[in-house]
C-alpha cells in the first residue's frame, strides 16, 4: 500500500510540471501572435493555487497575479488589455478587503421573549432581532445561536439529541441593506423546571462577492 501511494504521488508531481510546461507554451504563443493570455496559464505557469479562503473567493494569489500582468503589460509596450486586467484585479482585491473588514461592525443581535416564566412543556415565544447599523449593506450575514433545547418545529432526532447534550445551534442567514432590521420568530418548549443559559452568539459575513 506504501507503494501504491509514492506511486500516486509522483504522477500528482509529474502531471503538475507537465502542466506548468504547456502554460508556459500557451503564454509564449499569446505573446508570439499578440494574443490575450489566459489567467489560468498564467497561474498554472507560476505554480500559483487560486483557492477559496474563508468569507472570501479571494487568494493571497490574485495580488501577484494583478502585478504580473501589470509588468507584462509595461513590458509588451504599454498593453492596455494588460494594464487594464491588472488593474480591475488590484481594485476587486482592494473592495473585497475593506467589504470583509468593515462588514460586521454595527452589526446588532438580540433575544426578546413573550414571557419571562413557564410551566415545563408551555410554548414561549423568542423573537431575534438583527440589525445592520450601517450604510453599507450586507450580502450574506450568518448567525449560530447556542440554545439548551432545539425549537419547536425541529425534527425529533434534534430534539431528543439537544435534551440529552443540552445543546443546540440556532443557525440563521440574513441578508441586510443599510440601516435594516429584520427578525425571526421561533418557539421553544423547556421540559423541566430550572434554569436555562443562552448563548454564546456567533456570526460572520464576508465581501460582496461571497
Amino acid at each position: 500500500m506504501t507503494e501504491n501511494i509514492q506511486e500516486i504521488h509522483l504522477v500528482v508531481r509529474e502531471n503538475q510540471k507537465e502542466a506548468q510546461k504547456k502554460a508556459r507554451q500557451n503564454i509564449m504563443r499569446a505573446a508570439a501572435t499578440g494574443g490575450t493570455m489566459d489567467m489560468a496559464d498564467v497561474a498554472t505557469a507560476r505554480g500559483l493555487v487560486l483557492r477559496e479562503r474563508e468569507n472570501s473567493i479571494f487568494s493571497d494569489a490574485w495580488i501577484p497575479l494583478a502585478l504580473l500582468f501589470l509588468i507584462i503589460g509595461l513590458a509588451a509596450g504599454r498593453q492596455a488589455a494588460m494594464l487594464a486586467l491588472g488593474m480591475v484585479l488590484l481594485l476587486i482585491v482592494a473592495i473585497s478587503t475593506a467589504w470583509k473588514n468593515l462588514s460586521l461592525r454595527g452589526v446588532t443581535y438580540e433575544r426578546s421573549f413573550d414571557r419571562n416564566r413557564v410551566f415545563p412543556g408551555e410554548p414561549i415565544e423568542m423573537k431575534v432581532t438583527v440589525g445592520n447599523d450601517k450604510l453599507l449593506p450586507l450580502t450574506w450575514l450568518q448567525f449560530r445561536d447556542e440554545l439548551p433545547i432545539a425549537i419547536d418545529n425541529e425534527n425529533v432526532i434534534s430534539q431528543l439529541s439537544s435534551e440529552m447534550s443540552g445543546r443546540y445551534i440556532l443557525q440563521n442567514t440574513f441578508s441586510l441593506y443599510g440601516r435594516e432590521q429584520t427578525e425571526r420568530t421561533v418557539t421553544l418548549r423547556f421540559p423541566k423546571r430550572g434554569y436555562y443559559k443562552l448563548g454564546p452568539v456567533t456570526y460572520e459575513s464576508g465581501d460582496i462577492f461571497t
